[in-house]
Order: C-alpha cells, then sequence, then structure tokens
C-alpha cells in the first residue's frame, strides 16, 4: 500500500482521526502514519498504531508564535480580523491606533516588539530568516520526522496556526512530497495567521473560505478545493431524546464577548415574561471550560433553574469533542433546538446551513473591545453579517425581543444561504481520498 503521513497540531484532532468517518476510505486504501505534535508530553511512538507524538517544547512554542504574530501584524492592513488579534494578545485599547507609539505610550513591550519587527526596514531581510528558523527546529529535533519516507502528506491544521502547518510545509516542499491541508474550522483562515508554505491543495468548507484562501493566503484558486465541513456528516440518530422546547445558547471562545452576563439576563428577562417553560441549554466553548474553570461555571448557573448544560459538555469536560458521537450529539441538539443564540462561534454557520434561526448578540463589554461590535472585528462574521436568518445586534433591548418574537413563532425562515458552508452531493471521505489519489498520482 502507499504511505502516507497525517500531521495534526494537537491530540483532539488525532482523536478525529481515530474516531470520525471522514478518514474512513483513505484508511482502507493507503499505509497512515499519524504525527501529532505535543508540548506536553516527551517524544512517543506507538508502533502497533503507527502514531509518533511529536514533542514541541514551551520555549520553541512561544518562539513561533512570535513569529506568527509578526506575521499577523505585518498582514492587518488586509484583514481586520488580524488588527483585532493584535489587540486582544497586547491588551491595546480600540481607541490607539495600531502604531509602535501607541505601544510606547501604553508600555506594551510584546507590541512594540512586533511593530517594530514588521517595519519593512527590518521584516524585508529578516522574515525569510524568521520563518526558516521557526520551521526547521522542530524538524532537527525530530529527526524521524526529516526520514520517514511517504508519498503524501495530509495536514489537519485546528485551532491557532501553530507553525507546524508551515513547518510540515516547508519539509514536504523539500521533499517533493504533495501536501494536502484540510482547515479545522471556519474563521482559521481569515483570524489566526499567514501560512508562508502553501500547501499543494487546501480543502475549505465554502466560497468565503475559499475567498480568504486566495485573498489573505495568496492560494491559487485551483488549488483550492471546496469540500464543505467534515463536522456535518453525520445525520441524526433515531431515538434522540432532548427537552421538548429549548433554546441552544452557544458560547465563545472569544474572552471579550461576556456571554455569561447575557445568559444569565436572558434567563431573568424570560421569567419576567412567563416564559417559565421554555428551557436555554447552554454550551460553553471548550477553551473556556479548562481547569478550575467549569465547576465555577456550573457554580454559578446552579441558580437560574432555567438554564441547563449541555450534557455533552458535562460529559467531555476538558476532553476531545471531536468525536462522531460528539459531532452527533451537536448537529442533533442544534436542529431539535427551537432557534439558536451566540456571540461567534462554527455552531452559528452550521445551524445557518441546517436552515435555524440565529440570533447573535454581538455587542464586545470589557475588555480592549468595549462598547464596539465583534460582528465588525473579524473577517469572517462579516461575510455571513447579511444571510437572512442571521440577526446580529449590539442592543440588550432589541436582542432580548428578537428572542420573544421568535418564541412566538413570528419569523419566517428564508432560503438557505451555503456560501458558507458548501451543500456538496459528496460527503467529505470521498472528496478527501478523490483530492488525495490525484496529488498521489501525478506525483
Amino acid at each position: 500500500m502507499r504511505k502516507v503521513a497525517l500531521f495534526v497540531s494537537s491530540s483532539r484532532l488525532e482523536s478525529l482521526f481515530r474516531q470520525s468517518k471522514i478518514f474512513s476510505k483513505i484508511k482502507n486504501d493507503y499505509d497512515i502514519t499519524v504525527f501529532y505534535f505535543n508540548s506536553e508530553s516527551s517524544n512517543v511512538y506507538d508502533g502497533s498504531q503507527k502514531l509518533f507524538a511529536i514533542k514541541s517544547t514551551k520555549y520553541l512554542a512561544k518562539f513561533q508564535k512570535f513569529i506568527l504574530d509578526i506575521e499577523s501584524y505585518h498582514s492587518s492592513n488586509i484583514n481586520v480580523s488580524f488588527e483585532s488579534r493584535i489587540r486582544v494578545i497586547t491588551n491595546l485599547n480600540i481607541k490607539h491606533d495600531l502604531k509602535t507609539i501607541s505601544f510606547i505610550k501604553a508600555k506594551k513591550f510584546y507590541g512594540m516588539c512586533l511593530s517594530i519587527f514588521s517595519k519593512p526596514l527590518l521584516y524585508s531581510p529578516l522574515s525569510s530568516l524568521m520563518r526558516f528558523a521557526s520551521d526547521m527546529v522542530p524538524l532537527i529535533t525530530n529527526p524521524r520526522l526529516i526520514f520517514t519516507r511517504f508519498e503524501l502528506g495530509i495536514v489537519l491544521s485546528g485551532g491557532n496556526f501553530s507553525s507546524m502547518e508551515n513547518s510540515v510545509g516547508r519539509l514536504l516542499k523539500f521533499r517533493q512530497i504533495p501536501n494536502l491541508l484540510l482547515v479545522d474550522n471556519w474563521d482559521n483562515l481569515s483570524s489566526k495567521s499567514v501560512l508562508w508554505n502553501k500547501p499543494s491543495k487546501l480543502l475549505v468548507w465554502g466560497e468565503n473560505m475559499k475567498e480568504d484562501a486566495v485573498q489573505v493566503h495568496n492560494m491559487k484558486e485551483e488549488n483550492v478545493v471546496i469540500a464543505g465541513s467534515y463536522r456535518l456528516i453525520y445525520p441524526p440518530e433515531q431515538g434522540f431524546q432532548t427537552i421538548d422546547k429549548f433554546i441552544y445558547f452557544i458560547g465563545s471562545g472569544l474572552q471579550h464577548s461576556h456571554e455569561l452576563e447575557i445568559l444569565m439576563h436572558l434567563s431573568v428577562n424570560l421569567s419576567m415574561y412567563g416564559e417559565t417553560g421554555i428551557k436555554i441549554v447552554y454550551r460553553p466553548h471548550p477553551f473556556s471550560i479548562r481547569n478550575q474553570k467549569f465547576q465555577y461555571l456550573l457554580q454559578q448557573l446552579s441558580h437560574f433553574s432555567n438554564i441547563q448544560v449541555d450534557s455533552d459538555i458535562i460529559l467531555n469536560e476538558s476532553n476531545a469533542f471531536y468525536s462522531e458521537t460528539s459531532l452527533s450529539h451537536l448537529a442533533q441538539m442544534t436542529l431539535k433546538s427551537d432557534f439558536i443564540i451566540a456571540t461567534h462561534s462554527t455552531v452559528i454557520v452550521e445551524a445557518l446551513y441546517f436552515g435555524k434561526r440565529v440570533i447573535a448578540f454581538s455587542g464586545a463589554e470589557h475588555g480592549v473591545f468595549s462598547n464596539q461590535n465583534i460582528w465588525d472585528m473579524y473577517t469572517h462574521l462579516k461575510q455571513i453579517k447579511n444571510f437572512s436568518n442571521l440577526t446580529v445586534t449590539v442592543d440588550r433591548i432589541n436582542f432580548f425581543q428578537e428572542v420573544l418574537r421568535s418564541l412566538q413563532n413570528t419569523v419566517i425562515l428564508e432560503p438557505v444561504n451555503y456560501s458558507a458552508i458548501s451543500r456538496n452531493t459528496q460527503n467529505y471521505s470521498e472528496i478527501l481520498s478523490e483530492v488525495s489519489f490525484d496529488l498521489i498520482s501525478k506525483r
């Protein structure tokens, strides 16, 4: 069998490879070895499963993040998401311009470094060297990456670009091995950073992401394949039991969305207006329940009788949320809910794909974006802002009125817009297999 290497940026995505159906076809067609980059444990090899855990030290991770942040700062003029990202990581208030003098006045040392290294006089001669160093260090410290033989590299990119994507891209390009990149989330191409080692082919969710690939990452259109989302291939199972009537409240990974306050106010308002028969099922973002945060969250919400934390979150807590069971649960809950409430989440576009109504509260209520509209800060949100079944508001009164109007069934749903997630006739596994075969056969 022809040999394929799968590179993943975390153990949770390795779990996705093991448990989901999206790799089912290529598992039968190819001999696959999995490399996942792990900052916590030492290098691991499991011969029975052909699994390598590649250690990345915290110092290397910090260095790689610094290089990625420089690239984001340098590209902030082409993408509003990058500017927002820089402000969050440097804690620079929105009232200040994104300039060196602003960071000096605010005594933000990290921001000063990013702005200085992003200036043309330094960026032009040093960017290639810094990229090279960021890419080569993990390869040198893990020679198995360099000497293992295979005919195709598949990179599954999750969350923040970890530099693994660029390191592997450089390795595969040097060895003249085709590089197929899968994007794990709907916002990653527009909000995380830039790819300087372009893949041979890139699988995206829809037209919006394809536009990001071309405009932000300078990918050629013919190398971008619209494959839909692998998270939407699970049809609801028969016999799924849930609450008779409920609103699905989806949490965000953004720290400035102030969603808990909105959630609690919503609970009180529903009771005030006599809507005592409806539950709010709250699904916090996995990012927000790490360490001791989850128990504190449960304690806060225990005082609200009409708020219930999603059972899938309680069962998984800080573990991976990409198993087939978890993704199926999320799809079922979305479909069976009356409507979705969110601030910023991938579930928004998934709900719109299913034809559900989404009400988004978009006000940033603390931090560097105080009193700003979250949906004006991120490119991927702007792309779906005018979808017909989506209501976005920064005003609390309008927000609660929209919720009550939807509960009274006075909202007419419009035809679904599939530009965020494509409605494909093929399932993801078939598209992935076909693109993989095409790349290998042309080698």
